[in-house]
């Protein structure tokens, strides 16, 4: 049935072009012109519509390409940014190595140099392990320090590697002294261990000995396993005296900045 009414379409369609042909030329004319007429918005419609696809299909790809070059260049900045970061922890790397050697050079102790590699996961302040072990010359008990002062010293050995009790830690027992009244007492770690900023604590102070704030603690050298004249910290602004009212009892800010420690130095042989 469709198939019929197409037919008989197309066939009025082709009568109407035989009569219009066969027309005399002015009449013909005059049909074509109002035909054109007749035909021009729907082909201004057309044409429009054309245009327009066109248009949007451009704006599209356009947009397209835009896309794709930000996502290129928010790429080339994250890279930009992760060299910057490299390039700035390698200069940071850089400073810590030049002022360890500086230290070293600057004193006849023969100090071998390590990179700590590891923490104590269930107490930050009590242990660090580092690279050095018994065939670098390592042992038991050998203090380690940086730049800035006394660090602790060697819990555990094995063949490539070690263990570091830090002085933050209860059990680690420095013989100290004042630096400026040369007062000797016993730090140990242990205050506040829990915190962000731990400290530790000089016991067994003469009581007649006076006390300043941020009165630097250094080692004594007694006992045998820490060399004297190393920083330990500073006294903090708290103070009391024993119950017992024999000796002083201070607080001590680390010398060493704990939370970023990365190299260090350990004392292969203790002085003559």
């Amino acid at each position: 049935m469709l198939r019929s009414h197409k037919f008989i379409a197309v066939a009025m369609l082709c009568g109407c072009l035989v009569a219009v042909a066969a027309m005399p030329a002015a009449m013909s004319e005059r049909i074509k012109v109002s035909l054109s007429r007749l035909c021009s918005p729907a082909l201004k419609l057309t044409v429009a519509a054309r245009d327009f696809a066109d248009t949007a299909t451009d704006r599209l790809q356009s947009r397209d390409q835009l896309q794709r070059e930000s996502d290129e260049l928010r790429a080339e900045l994250a890279r930009l940014r992760l060299d910057g970061a490299r390039v700035e922890e390698i200069a940071r790397e850089n400073e810590r190595l030049r002022q360890m050697l500086q230290f070293r050079n600057s004193t006849r102790q023969p100090y071998l140099a390590a990179r700590v590699i590891g923490r104590d996961t269930s107490n930050w302040w009590k242990s660090v392990r580092i690279d050095r072990g018994a065939r670098d010359g390592v042992r038991v008990d050998a203090a380690v320090i940086t730049p800035q002062g006394l660090v602790g010293k060697i819990l555990q050995v094995g063949e490539s590697e070690s263990q570091v009790l830090l002085i933050m830690d209860r059990s680690c027992k420095v013989s100290g002294r004042l630096q400026t009244s040369r007062e000797p007492g016993i730090v140990t770690g242990g205050v506040a261990e829990m915190s962000a900023n731990p400290r530790c604590r000089m016991t067994f102070i003469s009581r007649q000995a006076k006390i300043e704030s941020r009165t630097v603690v250094m080692t004594s050298g007694m006992g045998g396993v820490f060399p004297a004249g190393y920083v330990i910290g500073a006294v903090a602004e708290r103070n009391r005296a024993d119950e017992a009212g024999l000796y002083q009892e201070v607080e001590i800010i680390p010398a060493v900045n704990f939370k970023s420690l990365e190299e260090v130095f350990v004392i292969v042989r203790a002085p003559q």
